[in-house]
């Protein structure tokens, strides 16, 4: 089993950042200093960095509990925009990973989702909250060429294949469900929205069957 445990991204504003997953998300700030700031995303620490430059725009997932899509989709729609994935819904359904989630962005651009997976065994009885954002489950990382990135993963870290899916030049994902890596190619458009990836910094320390792996793209 696969856990990201810490993610660390850049933004160009430590304090618009700090408004929108303090205040909006209701994300425990865990420390903050002139250069960045870090919050409890469920058990995954998310770490923002400034970026001097450009603004970056990344691609993330929470894990939330199985039988709460609906409550989550409600307790957000007070919160943020939530961007349609069709003319007539919000909701993507995803039959072959059995889940299904929905989408946002943050204040930085970044496209946020709160996925519900059928197969975690994390049915919740609690009204959905803040503290039902489980964990981040997926980190999107652009590249340039997906098979040989891919092959650098796999042969590099030990990584495996996402069972539920298999891995093309187009999209190659890594881990389980309660923890993935999306490969994709520069350019092509986040799901559910015109934006093209692109690939920005982004450190990630995840733990897979024990072993901790730190990987920088």
């Amino acid at each position: 089993m696969m856990q990201l445990q810490e993610i660390t991204l850049f933004t160009a504003s430590l304090a618009d950042t700090l408004h929108f997953y303090a205040r909006v998300l209701g994300l425990q700030v865990l420390y903050q200093t002139n250069n960045a700031i870090a919050f409890a995303a469920g058990r995954t620490k998310l770490i923002f960095t400034h970026a001097a430059t450009e603004q970056p725009v990344y691609h993330f997932a929470f894990n939330i509990p199985c039988n709460q899509l609906q409550e989550a989709l409600e307790y957000m729609q007070e919160r943020v925009n939530i961007l349609p994935v069709s003319p007539t819904s919000t909701i993507a359904n995803f039959d072959d990973w059995q889940a299904k989630a929905f989408y946002f962005l943050d204040n930085n651009g970044n496209i946020l989702e709160c996925i519900a997976r059928r197969h975690l065994n994390n049915i919740s009885t609690q009204p959905f909250n803040s503290n039902s954002l489980l964990n981040i489950s997926e980190i999107g990382l652009p590249v340039h060429d997906v098979p040989a990135y891919a092959n650098h993963i796999q042969h590099t870290y030990g990584l495996p294949y996402f069972t539920k899916q298999l891995p093309a030049p187009g999209f190659t994902v890594f881990g389980d469900d309660e923890a993935l890596l999306i490969i994709v190619p520069e350019g092509r458009n986040w799901y559910p929205t015109q934006i093209a990836a692109n690939g920005f910094p982004v450190k990630i320390m995840l733990e897979n069957n024990g072993a901790i792996i730190e990987i920088s793209a």
